[in-house]
Formats: C-alpha cells, structure tokens, sequence
C-alpha cells in the first residue's frame, strides 16, 4: 500500500500489510519486521482477528515509531455497538 504525506511533489512512501488467519505469534512480527528493512517501507500492519500477546507488541514498538513529516495523528475509532450497528443495503 502506497501512501503520501510531505504534500504536493514529496516521495511515495510504502506500507507492507500482512494479514494472518489464525495462530499469530511473535514470529510473524519478525517477519513482517524483515519484509519492512528489505523494502525500505516507512510501516507495516499485522492484520488478524486474535488479540496481539505482549511479545508480539514489544518487538512492533522495538522496531520504533514512523513519525510523519506533516505531524499527522489518527485517534482511535471508537468501537461500534452490537445492537446499534445498523447494516446499510445496497
């Protein structure tokens, strides 16, 4: 996934995404970890439906922080509600 952020004329930068199934671990961590320095992305994303443990958190926050030039934050999107959410038809 490719991603601007230093306005008009600045680089294309590179997020690598890696979705996993089930029976995610550290080790995919250190995986995706290595994808990112091989390709030089800015980022990387594990996406899975299990709860990250706390190995896995430690080794995404060793591998530091992507710090946006235009000083861009994102808030956490609130979780829906289960009896409030409301399927929208097509």
């Amino acid at each position: 996934m490719f991603f601007h952020d230093e306005g008009t004329g600045g680089k294309t930068k590179q997020i690598i995404l890696s979705v996993k199934g089930g029976g995610v671990s550290v080790k995919d961590v250190r995986d995706l970890r290595g994808v990112i320095e091989r390709e030089e992305a800015e980022m990387g994303v594990v996406i899975t439906l299990e709860e990250s443990t706390k190995p896995m958190r430690t080794e995404a926050a060793s591998a530091g922080f992507y710090h946006s030039p235009a000083n861009v934050t994102f808030k956490q999107a609130p979780k829906a509600k289960g009896d409030q959410a409301e399927q929208l038809k097509l």
